[in-house]
Order: structure tokens, then C-alpha cells, then sequence
């Protein structure tokens, strides 16, 4: 199709509706690192669910006492490094520059950090 827009009826001044996706390899670059975050960030949520439910067993006596000591240590541990992620994460989205497209995930990273600090408090108690 290669016809002028003044062939097609359309005059000067007129105003025109251009309809169909832009095409910018950074704005897809920038979004599929949100992508790539979003999986990690529900990895390490499965992560944390499993840590929970074994935090759980262990509050409901299905470990031997002292073996508890050493089982809550090793939680400890999963718990820590699973924020280190998280926060490693939020430094990612940071350094982005599509900061208005990461507010949802950002928001559930937050969500997460404060699940996990609130069990990194009850370990240490």
C-alpha cells in the first residue's frame, strides 16, 4: 500500500488516529526484566511457604527438642538469604527506568520483606 495520504481523501490539517504497538527494544528490554524479576519474586515466596510450614512443625512439636535449636538456626539462614534476594531485587527494579510499571511488584516485594522480617523476629525469640 503505497498510495499518499492525499490520494486517500485526508487534507492538510487534518487529524489522523495511528493505531497499532511502538516499536522500542528498550521499553521490551525493560519489561522483560520485569518479567524476569516477577518469576524470582514467586520462586522465593514458594521458598518462604516451605520455610513457613516447616517454622510451623516445628511450633507444633514434630521435631525432637534438641534438634530444634539447629532445625530454627537452618531456617534462620533460608530466612536471611531469602531477604538479601528480595532486596537484591529492589535494587534491580531501582536501577530500571520504568519505576511506573514496577510499583505492583514492588509492592508484593515489600509484602514478602515484611513477612520475612516478622520471622526472622519470631526465630529469634
Amino acid at each position: 500500500m503505497d498510495q499518499s495520504l492525499s490520494s486517500l481523501g485526508v487534507k492538510q490539517g487534518s487529524k489522523l488516529m495511528m493505531i497499532g504497538k511502538r516499536n522500542s527494544p528498550e521499553e521490551e528490554a525493560e519489561l522483560k526484566k520485569l518479567k524476569d524479576i516477577e518469576k524470582s519474586v514467586e520462586q522465593m515466596a514458594k521458598k518462604l511457604e516451605k520455610v513457613d510450614g516447616e517454622l510451623m512443625g516445628l511450633k507444633n512439636g514434630f521435631l525432637a527438642k534438641d534438634l530444634q535449636a539447629q532445625a530454627l538456626s537452618k531456617l534462620d539462614q533460608r530466612v536471611k538469604g531469602a531477604a538479601e534476594q528480595f532486596m537484591k531485587l529492589l535494587e534491580q527494579m531501582d536501577a530500571m527506568s520504568c519505576l511506573a510499571q514496577c510499583d505492583k511488584i514492588e509492592a508484593g516485594i515489600s509484602d514478602h520483606l515484611a513477612k520475612i522480617q516478622s520471622k526472622n523476629l519470631a526465630l529469634a525469640d
